[in-house]
């Protein structure tokens, strides 16, 4: 019997439930080798399709389900699948992506048929609703690369599966870079977090600081970086104007007074009603407040009221500021972080980034959260 996890890969068993409640250190180890864990899976897709220096980008992706031992569902997905050709219609580019799986559950090559089997079920269904069987990249992976870890039940059912994706592919290369202490110019171990249209990875970095992530030629793409005492707020690259290679990206120590402006956290107009778009950017926050453990944090709010004098407590302005402050404070409160860590303050239109504001560009970045370190927990 072959073994049951591929050789020269690291498998790492990590019960999560209690995960909030451990150091930030630990929590980093986890992330570390749970990555390392998940590798084949985060980058098996590079290695399928028209060559070795193309990458795939997904577009849509859905399930299909399997009980256990069984090659064929009791229930094909018909809306995601509806869904999948709208979607396939709107860009010749694109290529079907089967990724055919099962549990861990008995033997390996066994799992290796039982996986090419749901592979043909998928096939057949979608080619007798109209598919082109030309547009299907075929990867069977068995037990191998598991979407979920195979401790739980609801883990192996996801993994009785072949996941279905549109995606199209773009010739690629690597981007690399350093990240160092303006200190001592030393390296700097933490994660570092990268965020494309449709691809979006997490990448340990070790002591030395260094990285390199595959993306697609030209792109657009942001990135950040944390760790216990450096972090490096989203920073957006464009490969068509920048070199892939980022060199040396100094951080300062978070220092007393350092202030982050959260330019992605934006209010509706005289609302404490974030912007619908801009949902995603509360987790962000908090992962850096949950980073950064060993500091205390003032929560700011901030109001659009430029070319005005200063709006005093009791204004609407300023009662604005408060809720907004408020509000985020509330969130990470709920969230698990220690009170006692944080408070929160109004700036209402104090401390706007564009005080002469003349257009909605400007404006939007007035209606904002900020924070700032105002204190270290020895």
């Amino acid at each position: 019997m072959r073994p049951k996890i591929p050789p020269n890969r690291t498998h790492c068993k990590v019960m999560f439930n209690d995960i909030r409640s451990m150091s930030i250190s630990v929590r980093l180890g986890i992330i570390v080798c749970t990555i390392l864990f998940f590798q084949g899976a985060l980058f098996g897709q590079y290695k399928s399709g028209p060559d070795q220096d193309s990458m795939l980008f997904r577009k849509f992706s859905f399930l299909i389900l399997f009980d256990t031992d069984r090659d064929i569902a009791q229930k094909f997905p018909e809306g995601k699948f509806q869904e999948l050709i709208k979607i396939m219609k709107t860009d010749g580019r694109l290529k079907i992506r089967l990724e055919a799986r099962t549990d861990s559950v008995g033997d390996y090559d066994y799992n290796i048929g039982l996986a090419q089997r749901r592979l043909n079920f998928a096939h057949r269904e979608m080619i007798s609703r109209g598919v082109n069987p030309d547009l299907f990249l075929d990867n069977v992976y068995g037990e191998d690369f598991p979407l979920m870890p195979n401790e739980s039940p609801e883990g192996r059912q996801t993994n009785r599966s072949v996941k279905v994706s549109a995606g199209y592919f773009e010739a690629k290369e690597y981007v690399s870079g350093r990240i160092i202490s303006t200190s001592d110019s030393l390296g700097i171990p933490g994660y570092l977090i990268m965020n494309s249209l449709y691809y979006r990875d997490t990448i340990p970095i070790d002591s030395s600081g260094n990285f390199q992530f595959p993306m697609a030629q030209n792109a657009a793409f942001s990135i950040e970086f944390y760790s216990p005492d450096h972090i490096l707020p989203r920073r957006f690259i464009n490969l068509a104007r920048e070199n892939s290679n980022l060199g040396l990206l100094p951080i300062d120590k978070l220092e007393v007074g350092t202030v982050f402006n959260f330019e992605d956290i934006l209010f509706v107009t005289n609302k404490p009603i974030l912007m619908p778009d801009y949902q995603d950017a509360l987790p962000r926050l908090l992962r850096m407040v949950e980073v950064a453990e060993k500091y205390k944090l003032e929560i700011q709010g901030h109001v659009n009221y430029p070319n005005r004098p200063p709006q005093q407590k009791g204004t609407f302005f300023y009662d604005l500021s408060e809720q907004r402050a408020r509000k985020v404070y509330n969130y990470l409160i709920a969230h698990g972080v220690d009170s006692s860590r944080l408070e929160w303050n109004a700036y209402s239109n104090w401390n706007m980034m564009y005080p002469t504001a003349r257009h909605e560009n400007q404006m939007r970045f007035n209606r904002r959260v900020a924070v700032r370190v105002i204190g270290r927990i020895e």
